[in-house]
């Protein structure tokens, strides 16, 4: 599984879940995805649904590769 940094919340609870977020894990950084395990110990619903196909729409590009790959992807388009 990948986290592709959908989420979808009301405003209000949203920014109550991003408070409880900390960085204290190995690399001193925030992570996002801990607001779903934080909802969880909340008692709140969260639900992981299917990308979309093709799963292109979600591409991430972190590389000169993927760049590329997406530029590909576009132009095909």
């Amino acid at each position: 599984e990948i986290n592709t940094g959908l989420y979808a919340a009301t405003s209000p609870q949203l920014f109550a879940l991003l408070a409880r977020v900390t960085n204290n894990n190995a690399q001193n950084e925030y992570y996002l995805p801990d607001v779903a395990k934080i909802a969880l110990s909340e008692g709140l619903t969260v639900v992981a649904t299917p990308s979309p196909q093709p799963a292109t729409e979600l591409m991430g590009v972190n590389s000169p590769e993927q760049l590329a790959d997406a530029e590909q992807t576009f132009l095909q388009r």
